[in-house]
C-alpha cells in the first residue's frame, strides 16, 4: 500500500541504499541493533561445533576444578557435547523477547529504510514503504534469531534467503500472495517447523498472514496475548480481532524461548 493508492503491501519492493541513511550497507556491516539474528548461521554453527568438541574433550584435558570432575558431572558434560554436535540442542533458536523488543522499537519507522533503532518515525496508522508489512515481520524474526541476517539489513538481503536448498523471498507474505511467485515468508516459517494456531492462541512471537486488500495481502507480528504490531500501516499493540486471518504460525516449543 502507498499514501495515494491502496494495493498489496508487498507490491512495493525496491532496493534502498541504507548507507545513504547512515546505517549498515549491503556489504553486511552491522547496524545499531545486532542481536543473535545478526550473526550468520555458519558462524553460529562454527561456535556451536567448537563448544561441543570442547565439552567432549574436557575429561581428557583435565582442565576442570576438582569438584567438577565427578563421574556424574563429566557424564552430563559429555552428553551435552554429543547433543550439541548432533544438533539436538539447536543453534537455530527463537528469542521471542528480543524479537518483540525489536518490534516495539521499530513499529513506527517511516519505511524508507530498514526498520531499526533510531529510525525516522511516523504517526500511528501511517503508510510505510518500501519496508512494509512482510519486511518488518522478517526483520523482527531476524532480531529473534529465526532469520540468519542482520536485523537492520537491506530489503534485497531478505529477498533470497536460503533454507535446506530452497530460496525464500521474506519481503512477501507467502506463496498464496500473488506477488510471491515462489516461496515467501510464511513458507519459510513452515519449512522451519512452525505450526498453525488459531486466532485465539496468538501471543508474543506469533506471525499471522491476514486479509489486506486481497487474501494474503498483509502480515502482522504478535507482541503479547492477542496483540500485534504491523507496518504499512503502522500499528502498535492492536487486537488480532481486527483482522481476518489467513494463517497464524507459532514456532515449535523446542526452538522458542523468552
Amino acid at each position: 500500500q502507498t499514501n495515494k493508492k491502496k494495493r498489496s503491501c508487498e507490491a512495493i519492493r525496491r532496493e534502498f541504499n541504507w548507507q545513504q541513511a547512515g546505517g549498515g550497507g549491503s556489504s553486511g556491516a552491522p547496524g545499531p541493533f545486532t542481536p543473535l539474528g545478526a550473526f550468520s548461521h555458519s558462524k553460529i554453527f562454527s561456535v556451536h561445533r567448537s563448544v561441543a568438541l570442547a565439552l567432549l574433550s574436557l575429561p581428557s584435558l583435565r582442565l576442570l576444578p576438582q569438584r567438577m570432575t565427578s563421574p556424574s558431572v563429566m557424564s552430563m558434560l559429555a552428553l551435552l557435547g554429543v547433543l550439541l554436535l548432533l544438533g539436538v540442542v539447536s543453534a537455530d533458536q527463537y528469542n521471542i523477547t528480543a524479537a518483540v523488543a525489536f518490534a516495539d522499537k521499530t513499529w513506527n519507522c517511516d519505511g524508507s529504510a530498514p526498520p531499526c533503532f533510531g529510525c525516522k518515525t511516523v504517526p500511528d496508522r501511517s503508510w510505510q514503504s518500501p519496508y512494509g508489512c512482510a519486511p518488518y515481520v522478517a526483520h523482527c524474526l531476524a532480531a529473534g534469531g529465526v532469520v540468519p541476517l542482520y536485523a537492520c539489513g537491506t530489503i534485497d538481503q531478505y529477498s533470497d534467503v536460503k533454507h535446506e536448498g530452497k530460496s525464500y523471498n521474506l519481503n512477501v507474505v507467502g506463496s498464496k500472495d500473488p506477488n510471491c511467485g515462489g516461496l515467501c515468508l510464511t513458507d519459510y516459517l513452515q519449512a522451519k517447523g512452525w505450526v498453525s494456531i488459531t486466532k485465539e492462541h496468538v501471543k508474543a512471537g506469533t506471525v499471522c498472514a491476514v486479509k489486506g486488500d486481497t487474501d494474503w495481502g498483509h502480515i502482522v507480528f504478535g507482541v503479547d496475548f492477542q496483540k500485534v504490531n504491523a507496518h504499512n500501516m503502522a500499528q502498535y499493540h492492536v487486537s488480532i480481532d481486527g483482522f481476518t486471518i489467513d494463517l497464524c504460525l507459532h514456532p515449535p516449543k523446542t526452538t522458542a524461548f523468552f
